[in-house]
């Protein structure tokens, strides 16, 4: 019998385009709490299905949890925080050959059909309630319930007499119990508040702890020489915009590093300074690279990046070209091995780029030998620069 051979997964096809930047620095992960608004439109005729938006409420829900569609999770993983996109989705991506015949408290028709291609308007308000509205809607959503259990004691009031008797009896009459009911639910809204901005004050008082107790680490363990001021390496946070994609037996690792920050403050903790070196010197080069501005393909090289977990260089792959290379993605340019993972470059405006890197310069003639080796034969065109240039290979600085 032959071996038998598998055929890596390809993601999904979802496309984005920005229509209200974020902050550009910081990006969802895996396990983090997303709150956002959305409108949901079948592609095919522009049908609205359901809306976060005309209901009031923004949805929230966990990242990579599988609670949400796989467009959502691969469209919002580029997002940055604030950002407002539209995003494209597949069938395969969205609801599949099944469709979904009755979407649970759509505002729309919260109908879609088998095979439909579906357009977001998407909103990413929030990670982690940073900036409060998760607790702001929570809040919103109890206040409405409060409402509503006001409501039910007036109906019940205007229609049970025994219980308008009592009542009345008690609290002086309709006025006096409606007035009884109002300040009932304005303390039990002020004791929710309450413990909403005590829990929301203890998760920012527990991370800000954690981040100083983080840097103070850092402080001690970053000392790998000339990695930035007095030797000390800074990884900023535009770092956790270069996403680390996991191998199909890494997605559900709960350990697995999403971004290039987490992966430094891995190596960072697990004491392998010189790989963090050497992930802080080529990742540097490509945000500069980014931030200047592309200059062209004569001095630059473009693809798809790796990260080596052997020595920690981040960049382009010896076999780039090999479009049959997927596993493993790549070859280390750095030291040749094949510990690697794709990474995905995002930029400020939330859209996936590819890396880029500064072309090697051709080593410098030495000898009369080096160039009588390089010149043709007598009667012997050049080839031509394509054939003549090989693979360029980068190194850690």
């Amino acid at each position: 019998m032959g071996k038998k051979t598998t055929t890596k997964k390809q993601l999904p096809p979802v496309s984005s385009e920005t229509l209200e930047a974020g902050d550009g620095v910081t990006f969802p992960n895996d396990g983090d709490a997303l709150t956002v608004h959305y409108t949901g439109k079948l592609l095919s005729d522009g049908s609205e299905f359901d809306s976060s938006r005309a209901k009031g409420v923004p949805f929230g829900f966990v990242m990579g949890a599988g609670k949400v569609i796989k467009g959502w999770e691969l469209g919002l993983a580029a997002m940055s925080l604030g950002q407002r996109s539209k995003l494209t989705i597949s069938a395969e991506a969205g609801y599949g050959k099944k469709g979904c015949e009755d979407r649970a408290n759509a505002s729309g028709t919260g109908v879609i059909p088998p095979n439909a291609e579906l357009l977001f308007d998407v909103q990413l308000l929030d990670i982690n309630d940073q900036r409060g509205v998760a607790t702001e809607a929570k809040l919103a959503a109890y206040s409405k319930t409060l409402d509503e259990w006001t409501a039910s004691k007036l109906a019940k009031f205007d229609s049970d007499a025994e219980f308008a008797s009592a009542k009345g009896a008690k609290h002086g009459g309709r006025e006096g119990f409606a007035a009884f009911l109002e300040g009932s639910r304005q303390t039990k809204y002020e004791a929710e508040r309450g413990k909403a901005e005590a829990a929301r004050a203890e998760r920012a008082a527990a991370k800000e702890a954690a981040a100083a107790e983080a840097e103070k680490q850092a402080g001690a363990q970053q000392r790998v020489g000339g990695g930035g001021k007095d030797g000390v390496l800074k990884f900023d946070k535009r770092f956790a915009s270069i996403k680390i994609e996991p191998k199909e037996d890494e997605r559900d690792d709960p350990n697995f590093p999403r971004n290039l920050h987490n992966a430094a403050e891995l190596l960072i903790a697990t004491k392998h300074g010189a790989e963090a070196a050497a992930m802080h010197a080529a990742t540097t080069k490509l945000l500069e690279i980014l931030e200047a501005g592309p200059s062209g393909r004569a001095s630059q090289r473009v693809g798809r990046g790796c990260v080596c977990w052997s020595c920690g260089f981040v960049g382009l792959p010896t076999n780039q070209c090999d479009e049959q290379a997927l596993e493993p993605p790549g070859v280390c340019a750095s030291c040749g091995k094949f510990d690697t993972n794709f990474v995905r470059v995002v930029n400020a405006d939330g859209a996936t780029v590819p890396w880029i890197e500064a072309a090697a310069e051709a080593p410098p003639a030495t000898a009369a030998g080096d160039a009588a080796q390089a010149a043709p034969e007598a009667g012997q065109q050049p080839p031509p620069a394509e054939q003549r240039e090989g693979p360029s290979v980068a190194t850690a600085a």
